[in-house]
């Protein structure tokens, strides 16, 4: 691919997370959630927050079970990326922008998105709302227009 200021580069994206039952308890799951085997040990590198637990209730929301844990390995993550606790919550652009996240808690976001069991997602049934979508959207436009482009922001 090559930009329009003669800058050139490509990127890929996978989207693949391994969810295995580790435990069937009377009012729910223990699910492990970890990246394929076949995910780099540059990638899982990457990512302090794989493999991580979490327990499904039959009703409610997902509860973390291992948060010490990957608390130590956001740490560890932090050091060898040379970034500190203050970096948290911050956000940095490459060909994306994204946001350096520290909280364990986190994770369940993963759940969220990865649970095909909850969401009716047959058509008009699933309620999309927009400002959540424009929000988000927004964050990230406001940290890489400006340095994605410079000369483009000062015209």
């Amino acid at each position: 691919m090559q930009g329009p200021f003669g800058s050139s580069g490509n990127s890929s994206d996978r989207d693949t997370v391994v969810v295995r039952v580790v435990a069937l308890r009377a009012d729910g799951l223990e699910l492990e959630y970890d990246l394929p085997k076949s995910a780099s040990p540059d990638e899982c590198a990457a990512d302090w927050q794989f493999p991580f637990r979490v327990f499904k209730p039959v009703a409610g929301e997902a509860r973390l079970l291992d948060a010490a844990e990957l608390d130590a390995r956001v740490d560890t993550w932090l050091k060898d990326a040379k970034l500190s606790r203050a970096s948290c919550g911050h956000w940095f652009f490459t060909w994306n922008a994204f946001r350096i996240e520290c909280d364990p808690q986190s994770v369940l976001e993963t759940v969220e998105a990865f649970d095909l069991d909850s969401p009716d997602v047959r058509e008009g049934t699933t309620a999309v709302d927009p400002e959540t979508v424009r929000r988000k959207r927004a964050e990230a436009d406001v940290v890489a227009i400006p340095r994605a482009w410079p000369s483009a922001a000062r015209a």
